[in-house]
């Protein structure tokens, strides 16, 4: 708790430590899940917080497979899930896609239809990046879906994030920015801001968008940020690619 706070407070090497503390007492203590879930927790922050896929990548393997041992469902989708994101960082899509639809699979298995939401969510963005837009949609489209059904609106705000996203590279500006605000509205909404790299991420491929539309990018922006949840979700899907 400690860690999450100091994260969220931008204090980042502390946080790192308080990480690297939980796995050590986790491990001094002998249990095994709580190993796993720190080793989670740390991999997380080094990959998302630090940008280090190369540090990353062996805390997620361990995890995995000490959560393959306890056969603990959840956790191994987890860390499935955070190796596509290794991948990903790693500029490797075919990897990055196997882990990500291994996770989804997973976390069907035992019916945790958040973690499948968001997954869907990540291997949509992969699709994007990877300029394949029809098969981006539909897994966001699906995510969405799967989002609005459980009510899970920070879930919904990730999803259209991603269908802004994949709308900028495709050079839907006005669109685009509509999404974006709309995303950006449901996050204050839930005080849940994005992850530093998808703030990244999202700012430079909406460059461009803004760039085209000028003066009118804040309209745009505030108009999809009037939208309601219902509304933002009906016109993300109502584009057929």
């Amino acid at each position: 708790a400690l860690a999450v706070s100091a994260q969220l407070g931008g204090e980042l090497e502390r946080a790192r430590t308080l990480f690297q503390e939980c796995v050590e007492l986790a491990e001094q203590v002998g249990n095994q899940r709580a190993v796993a879930q720190a080793l989670v927790n740390l991999g997380h922050h080094i990959l998302k917080y630090n940008d280090d896929a190369e540090a990353a990548q062996p805390l997620y393997e361990r995890a995995l497979e000490i959560a393959e041992r306890l056969n603990d469902r959840p956790v191994v989708a987890m860390c499935l899930s955070h190796l596509g994101d290794v991948a990903s960082a790693r500029k490797d899509p075919e990897a990055a896609r196997l882990m990500y639809e291994r996770a989804i699979a997973t976390s069907g298995e035992h019916g945790d239809r958040w973690a499948v939401a968001l997954t869907l969510v990540d291997l949509g963005r992969l699709f994007s990046d990877l300029g394949e837009h029809r098969a981006c949609h539909q897994r966001l489209a699906q995510a969405l879906g799967l989002a609005r059904e459980i009510g899970y609106h920070a879930g919904i705000a990730r999803g259209l994030a991603a269908f802004a996203r994949s709308a900028a590279q495709r050079g839907q500006s006005d669109r685009a920015v509509r999404l974006a605000g709309a995303a950006a509205a449901i996050r204050e909404t839930l005080g849940a801001p994005p992850l530093p790299v998808e703030v990244t991420e999202l700012t430079r491929d909406l460059e461009p968008a803004r760039r085209a539309l000028g003066a009118a990018a804040d309209r745009a922006e505030e108009a999809g940020a009037k939208m309601s949840i219902e509304d933002a979700i009906e016109f993300a899907l109502a584009e057929e690619i």
